[in-house]
């Protein structure tokens, strides 16, 4: 799996979630990992965060509610198209950015440079 990055995901957990008593959300971490080269485009996030997305086009099931002539609410299942966006954290992103080899320009660089042609 040379292809993989692993990566860190945050994930909180209802209260009351099958197979849990507990009354309080809880937080856990857990590891998973995506296939860098279904990876298409990325953009840095003004928090520093890292949204990639993936080229793994599907098919997902969505649904829909409208009301018909007689004001009554129909439910619908819709397929949708979707892609995979993942979000790095900003320890994530800058390995990821290492691993791959990326040497992207900074949100914060991009502005000051934008800033300095705009006095020169």
């Amino acid at each position: 799996m040379k292809n993989q990055f692993f990566y860190t995901v945050k994930q909180t957990i209802a209260p009351g979630a099958p197979g849990r008593a507990n009354t309080e959300p809880i937080e856990v971490m857990q590891i998973a990992s995506f296939n860098m080269k279904k990876v298409i485009r990325s953009l840095e996030l003004s928090d520093g965060t890292l949204v990639i997305i993936l080229d793994d086009f599907h098919v997902e099931q969505r649904q829909s509610v409208n009301n018909n002539a007689n004001g009554k609410p129909i439910v619908k299942m819709e397929p949708v198209t979707v892609q995979s966006e993942i979000i790095l954290s900003k320890e994530d992103k800058e390995r990821f950015m290492r691993v791959s080899a990326v040497h992207a320009v900074s949100l914060m660089d991009v502005e000051t440079k934008a800033t300095m042609e705009s006095i020169h």
